[in-house]
């Protein structure tokens, strides 16, 4: 019986956790997600979702503290496209930024090259 509420609780966190992932309305504005493409270029806003800005940024930036990593307006006025050497949101990522700590280097990477190809939605 223990066997079998653990695999049903188990169970209900994944399908729980699926859910909320795959209908992220606060970046595409009521509309599911679409599959994201790492690939492509120019890379989309849907990149830094993809390596990591839920599961490493969101948990201290939610829609009010003190933006909102989902919003894609919110992120993009903390950049200036083609220069992520000029942007506060990498220059806040890259390895001496204070968010450096939070992050991953596959994130920052992310980061970076979205910024480069245009801080596209």
């Amino acid at each position: 019986m223990h066997k079998h509420l653990i695999k049903f609780f188990s169970i209900a966190l994944l399908s729980s956790t699926f859910l909320f992932c795959s209908d992220n309305k606060s970046v595409y504005k009521g509309e599911s997600r679409p599959h994201c493409d790492t690939k492509a270029k120019p890379a989309s806003f849907c990149i830094l979702e993809a390596y990591g800005s839920v599961s490493h940024c969101a948990k201290c930036h939610p829609g009010d503290a003190p933006f909102d990593i989902l919003s894609y307006d919110e992120v993009k006025a903390r950049t200036v496209p083609g220069k992520p050497e000029q942007s506060v949101l990498y220059l806040y990522l890259k390895r001496e930024g204070k968010m450096h700590a939070f992050g991953s280097e596959h994130f920052e990477k992310a980061v970076y090259r979205w910024i480069e190809e245009g801080s596209n939605p």
